[in-house]
């Protein structure tokens, strides 16, 4: 929430320095940024007697540094996500359970387009408990009777980091529902239309997992199979 100022009076100068302070808090940068635009404020706009007093212009940036930022922490819930790749036996062979995300940007993708049922963690929350639910999000299935081993945390590409766990069970990928998004589309067209997070599953034998998933993901195949002893993750050369 925006700090608000009352009875604040000021030369213009000060008064673009608020309005400066207050674009840098909406954008909920830190205090040390804040900081480093008033130095170029002021050498930007000449302001040298300002700089100077800084009794005078010090307690509104006090002010902004104390008000209520956005809170930090929460910004980071978007870089860990938590998933569950669920496998079943078919003969000899392993195979994982993946997902297509829905929306028009996805539809014609295919491979590094896959990925196993994952989502955002809450702040604190259990890695074990965010899979679960994620899982049921995206695939509808609403218990997972077996045991979930962990496979381990990977960095993706982009900063984001995944947690997986493993399960062994069987789903009818047709009977699969996901929970629905909104966006504009098509872009600046004026209306909202609803897509599926998950258009599609299906299930891929690990060489054939190995091609659709991103490179960030490959990691839980390799782990996967050393776990239930299954050779044989990446597709042959």
């Amino acid at each position: 929430m925006a700090a608000r100022y009352v009875a604040y009076r000021g030369s213009q100068r000060q008064a673009m320095l608020l309005a400066g302070l207050q674009a840098i808090q909406g954008r909920g940068l830190a205090s040390h940024f804040q900081r480093f635009f008033l130095r170029r404020f002021f050498a930007n706009a000449h302001s040298r007697s300002i700089f100077h007093e800084p009794q005078r212009w010090w307690p509104a940036a006090k002010t902004i540094r104390e008000a209520s930022l956005p809170d930090l922490k929460s910004r980071r819930r978007s870089v860990l996500s938590a998933g569950i790749l669920m496998y079943r036996r078919a003969g000899a062979n392993l195979e994982v359970l993946l997902v297509h995300p829905g929306g028009p940007y996805w539809r014609k993708k295919d491979e590094g387009a896959w990925s196993i049922p994952k989502g955002e963690m809450d702040e604190g929350e259990d890695a074990e408990v965010a899979a679960r639910r994620e899982f049921m999000e995206e695939t509808g299935v609403v218990a997972l009777s077996g045991k979930l081993d962990p496979l381990g945390e990977f960095r993706q590409r982009g900063g984001k980091r995944v947690i997986a766990f493993a399960v062994e069970g069987d789903v009818d990928v047709q009977t699969i529902r996901s929970n629905t998004f909104e966006i504009e589309w098509p872009p600046k067209g004026g209306q909202m239309q609803s897509f599926p997070e998950v258009d599609c599953a299906e299930w891929f034998d690990l060489p054939s997992a190995h091609a659709k998933i991103p490179e960030g993901q490959r990691p839980f195949l390799d782990r996967l199979a050393e776990l239930v002893k299954q050779p044989g993750t990446r597709p042959a050369p």
